[in-house]
């Protein structure tokens, strides 16, 4: 065989390329598929860029899981090609895996230092590890209560319903009818605390009485008349002697 001729699975590769160039990424997997069942010894040293590129096919169709079976199946055909680790990165950051993500993008430029690409690849990864920043300014989600705090929070819940279930209609009525009226009281006292409800002064009694009593209208006149017989009676001790 000539060096200028292909092999059957070169050829079908060859054309996968082509198709996943001009964006038909359906016939581009079909094609690298075909690449790999006609495969034989001779294409041995080529089996993990058919793998690479059926890889790229898939991942454009958003077949992450195939994808991924191929770019591991790729670095194990060549664990010393940079570009099967950047796959397989892709791959697991695009199913939320970013540690492992970091780990293979790593590899890759371990494999490639002056790569940007895999150098941008393993900046992203590692930027999506980190946690988010709160609107507070902190980072990271608010802390989860602990196991043993949701199983408690849970039976107390639990509790409350059988609890509840029990009561009869009368006794939920009374419950619903005092809540409403401790619900008022509490309206209630903070409007006063608010606004100052009061009584007008008018209603009140004065704390001080006046220092002006109100004038007499004086004795009526069968007091007078009687206050003159007695007068008659004892003298008038203020007459001249």
């Amino acid at each position: 065989m000539g060096g200028s001729e292909r092999t059957p699975a070169q050829s079908a590769k060859d054309l996968g390329s082509e198709l996943y160039a001009n964006g038909d990424y359906a016939a581009a997997e079909n094609a690298f598929t075909e690449a790999l069942s006609l495969a034989t010894q001779v294409d041995r040293s080529e089996l993990h860029i058919f793998h690479s590129n059926r890889c790229a096919a898939r991942m454009q169709l958003a077949n992450v899981d195939g994808a991924l079976q191929d770019a591991k199946k790729c670095t194990e055909l060549a664990p010393r090609w940079a570009k099967g680790w950047s796959r397989l990165g892709a791959c697991q950051a695009q199913k939320g895996r970013y540690s492992a993500a970091e780990a293979s993008f790593r590899t890759a430029l371990s494999l490639d230092p002056g790569n940007e690409t895999y150098r941008a690849q393993l900046s992203n990864a590692r930027a999506q590890m980190r946690p988010p920043e709160s609107p507070g300014g902190g980072r990271g989600e608010p802390p989860r209560r602990s196991w043993a705090d949701r199983a408690w929070a849970v039976a107390r819940a639990a509790a409350v319903q059988r609890w509840w279930a029990g009561l009869t209609g009368d006794q939920r009525g009374l419950l619903a009818a005092g809540a409403a009226v401790a619900a008022l009281f509490v309206a209630y006292e903070v409007y006063n605390s608010l606004f100052g409800f009061r009584a007008p002064p008018s209603a009140l009694p004065s704390p001080h009485p006046s220092s002006n009593p109100p004038p007499s209208r004086g004795p009526d006149a069968s007091s007078l008349h009687r206050l003159e017989s007695v007068a008659k009676g004892l003298g008038n001790p203020l007459s001249a002697r």
